[in-house]
């Protein structure tokens, strides 16, 4: 294993080496490059003089945890001060011979290597810091920065200093890249993460991007390719990124050799500077030293198709669709289409809050739309006709508040479908929405009819509701915000669960009297010529909190137990409880500001609260 100050003309096993004359190595300020220099890697060089204030720096990026680098050693002219800077942090080291030791000279040295860097890209720089003097073996005060090569891990690459991987594919622009995985078993795989092949990104719209592959995957004919259905596009079966639909197909060429603007190749691979990142064709970026097996046949025979690249970058030949070989292969292009965002919307609306106001919130629409505006379209189901279409309105925070109030309601129950459109024409899903309207005006009440409070034995499958009032009841609507029933008093209306909460829909005008639960068995016990008496009244107006303990147990003892002993001997409930409930809003009989509890187990009164 070579070691710093020694002679590596050669990689080692385990490495893959890169000339200084790469194009994606990145020199700033004056540098000499010597194409004619036989004792170097690959014959060339490179050299610049901070003495004479030419104060060259070089820039390279990379992937992989190791790295080495090599230069012509000098003890008569090099710095012994060379800073090599890795993702900002800075080693010190030496490009003199060690010890400086004759001759003056080792070329092809091993000056610095890093093996314990984290699995990732890294950025390194080469320079002297200024102001560093030149190191004392020099006789002429040289102070050269040198470089011949560069080693890395035999599985991973340089990377094109002016090309950035992306990691939000949302963003990508022309010149990014996206690397993953390919095997032919296993397909395309680890996008953003992989290793093998770097899709770069060629053309860019709002709706569409269009990536090919730097890398030619040798050794698959255009008919394996075919079977893989990648030829003429394949969605990949995992897709990689949500909201984006992304196909693999082969790199085209001109039909007929016609025209380039038809052939991706001509007009991606060989023609375009991806808005003037690199050089047009540059080979260190598309690797043309491999031809690429395109989508084309041959115009003279349908049993052989065209390759681009290989020994000239634009070189074109035709050959068998079974036909492979090391010098050939497939060049995947990705193509990413966008999966539009339609808008999606939520409703803040209470049933039978009749205000004329729908607040419509939680919208979301898609990233291309900068300034968020939308159109609002009703539909009136129960007249089936359209009542309200709107411009686009401005979206705040998410929010928009709808006005209803004179548009063409009916009295009474009113089922409205709702659209949002954003400024592309996309339209939501519609959502339905129950508006209840009266021309007397609606009060909502809410009770809570069967609770805890109120056991019952799982064999009886219904329990039913007695609603009494001096007014018009117009409806009853369950928590669930779906089911609606119209009624008059003198229905029973079922409800199948155990612990239910129950919306009153009334005129303004009705007073609500009392409410009883009435627990039905199969004899059809009923109790409707019973009537609930409300509680007395309270004590004085200095004393608020006080009831007549003596009169309700009176009525606890003439009205109720007997009723409820009806009820335990054909129920077999022990302990069920009345809940009396009165609200001083509703102008009822009672004039209790709190709730109270008849518990007919303990013979006792309890104060739920204020």
């Amino acid at each position: 294993m070579a070691s710093v100050g020694s002679t590596l003309p050669e990689p080692e096993q385990g490495w893959k080496r890169y000339d200084n004359t790469d194009s994606r190595i990145k020199y700033v300020n004056k540098w000499t490059i010597n194409n004619n220099a036989p004792t170097a890697y690959n014959n060339t060089g490179c050299i610049t003089n901070y003495r004479h204030g030419e104060n060259g720096i070089l820039e390279f990026r990379f992937t992989g945890t190791k790295i080495r680098l090599i230069v012509p050693g000098s003890d008569a002219s090099h710095t012994d001060k060379c800073t090599v800077e890795i993702d900002g942090e800075k080693f010190i080291t030496s490009q003199c011979t060690p010890n400086f030791i004759h001759p003056n000279y080792i070329y092809q040295m091993l000056f610095f290597e890093k093996l314990d860097l984290t699995d990732s890209v890294h950025t390194v720089k080469l320079y002297i810091e200024l102001g560093t003097p030149p190191p004392s073996s020099a006789p002429y005060g040289d102070n050269y920065l040198a470089l011949d090569a560069i080693d890395v891990d035999v599985s991973e690459s340089l990377l094109h200093h002016t090309l950035e991987e992306n990691n939000l594919i949302q963003n990508i622009q022309i010149g990014e890249y996206i690397p993953c995985d390919y095997t032919y078993e296993d397909g395309f795989s680890n996008f953003g993460t992989g290793k093998s092949i770097n899709f770069i990104c060629v053309e860019h719209n709002l709706n569409q991007s269009i990536l090919i592959s730097d890398t030619v995957i040798p050794n698959l004919s255009f008919d394996e390719i075919n079977n893989k259905g990648f030829i003429y596009g394949n969605l990949l079966e995992s897709q990689p990124y949500g909201n984006y639909l992304c196909t693999i197909k082969s790199i085209t060429d001109s039909p007929f050799n016609d025209n380039y603007f038809y052939s991706e190749y001509d007009k991606y691979v060989l023609n375009s500077s991806l808005n003037n990142l690199i050089t047009a064709g540059d080979k260190d970026i598309w690797h043309h030293n491999l031809a690429s097996i395109t989508d084309t046949f041959s115009d003279s025979d349908n049993t052989k198709v065209t390759i681009r690249g290989g020994t000239n970058s634009d070189s074109y030949n035709i050959v068998n669709t079974s036909a492979k070989n090391d010098a050939s292969g497939f060049r995947p292009v990705l193509i990413i289409k966008k999966l539009y965002f339609y808008p999606e919307f939520d409703i803040n609306y209470i049933f039978g809050e009749c205000n004329g106001i729908i607040n419509i919130e939680n919208i979301s629409l898609d990233k291309i739309i900068d300034i968020p505006k939308i159109k609002v379209k009703i539909i009136n189901k129960s007249k089936d006709i359209e009542i309200l279409y709107t411009n686009l309105l401005d979206v705040n925070e998410g929010s928009l508040d709808i006005d209803v109030i004179n548009t063409n309601l009916l009295d009474g129950l009113n089922i409205l479908e709702i659209i949002i459109e954003d400024e592309n024409n996309y339209t939501s899903e519609p959502k339905t929405l129950n508006v209840f309207k009266h021309y007397k005006g609606i009060i909502q009440y809410a009770k809570v009819v069967v609770t805890n409070n109120i056991p019952f034995d799982k064999k009886y499958k219904s329990v039913k509701v007695k609603l009494k009032s001096d007014g018009s009841i117009i409806g009853i609507y369950t928590i669930d915000n779906t089911n609606y029933s119209i009624f008059n008093i003198n229905s029973i209306f079922d409800i199948n669960s155990n612990n239910i909460n129950l919306f009153l829909l009334m005129d303004k005008d009705t007073i609500l009297n009392a409410y009883k639960i009435i627990c039905e068995d199969k004899k059809n016990l009923s109790f409707d010529n019973a009537e609930l008496i409300p509680l007395p009244s309270q004590g004085t107006d200095e004393d608020t909190n006080s009831i007549n303990k003596e009169e309700v147990i009176k009525i606890i003892n003439e009205t109720v137990n007997p009723k409820l002993d009806l009820i335990n001997k054909n129920l077999s409930l022990s302990d069920l409880k009345i809940q009396l409930k009165y609200d001083k809003e509703l102008n009822l009989s009672a004039n209790y500001t709190s709730n109270y509890y008849i518990d007919t187990k303990l013979d006792t009164v309890e104060k739920e609260g204020e």
